[in-house]
């Protein structure tokens, strides 16, 4: 394999991880966020 070929499937697999990283952080402050607002709604109706 090219020295080339190497660096460009190091970077893409390094922008999937910060890709993953990136959708694991979303979704961990989604769904709190997500059971705040039901709480919030059920509280109030």
């Amino acid at each position: 394999m090219l020295p080339v070929e190497q660096h460009y499937r190091d970077v893409m697999s390094a922008q999937q991880d910060d890709f993953v990283t990136f959708a694991e952080t979303k979704v961990r402050y989604f769904l709190p966020m997500k059971t705040l607002v039901k709480s919030i709604l059920l509280y109030w109706s």
